[in-house]
């Protein structure tokens, strides 16, 4: 299934991708909104960056027995790395506000929570990784990013317009650009002893930047 094959196509209802496809191209569901439940079969290997990204009423994803690449569990998205775990996208709709990362999960992956509806999200000590883009757009209020974080992809928290409060643990060194671009409520912000370097605009057009009331 090709890059953009169906984007934006507010008429699909279901999906039904047959055993005979590998590969599902970035983009290829992308806003489709009607979308409720998305099922992969065992024969998919490579799911592109936001192949579903962006699905208003998409509650959840069901992975066949015997896929090697990915599986799923209460509706989210995992895939299966060679050295860990991957969050690779999480249902826009899906019930409740708080979400815990399992224990095993290493990587939060590209755009995989971004536009969700989650106000909360607790992090295992397992995650090492937020990579780019991961909650672009979310209703998150508050982030405690764990010490076991190394890694904070460029604009991982792009557009969150309800994020309040930012901790960022002692595994960080350095935050990333725009990595908290447009984030228009960020007023309090505890960065962790170990960054060294804060790249430009990593907090541009945070409303009350000014306010900041708590930097370590």
């Amino acid at each position: 299934i090709g890059n953009s094959a169906f984007r934006g196509n507010d008429r699909i209802t279901a999906v039904a991708i047959p055993n005979s496809i590998t590969t599902i191209g970035s983009l290829a569901f992308f806003s489709c909104d009607n979308i409720t439940s998305i099922s992969i079969p065992s024969s998919v290997t490579s799911i592109s960056t936001n192949a579903f990204g962006w699905i208003e009423n998409l509650t959840e994803y069901v992975v066949a027995s015997g896929n090697t690449s990915y599986f799923s569990e209460d509706g989210v998205l995992f895939e299966q790395l060679v050295d860990g775990i991957s969050i690779s996208a999480f249902p826009s709709a899906k019930s409740g506000d708080s979400y815990t990362v399992p224990a095993g999960v290493t990587v939060i992956g590209v755009g995989s929570f971004s536009g969700s509806n989650l106000s909360n999200i607790n992090f295992s000590d397992s995650v090492t990784t937020i990579v780019g883009g991961a909650f672009q757009g979310c209703s998150l209020t508050s982030v405690t990013i764990p010490d076991s974080v190394t890694t904070i992809g460029h604009m991982a928290f792009y557009g969150s317009p309800y994020l309040t409060t930012v901790v960022i643990g002692d595994g960080v060194t350095t935050i990333k650009s725009h990595t908290f671009l447009d984030c228009d409520n960020l007023r309090n912000i505890t960065i962790g002893n170990n960054v060294e370097t804060i790249e430009y605009s990593a907090f541009a057009g945070s409303g009350y930047t000014a306010e900041v009331t708590d930097i370590t």
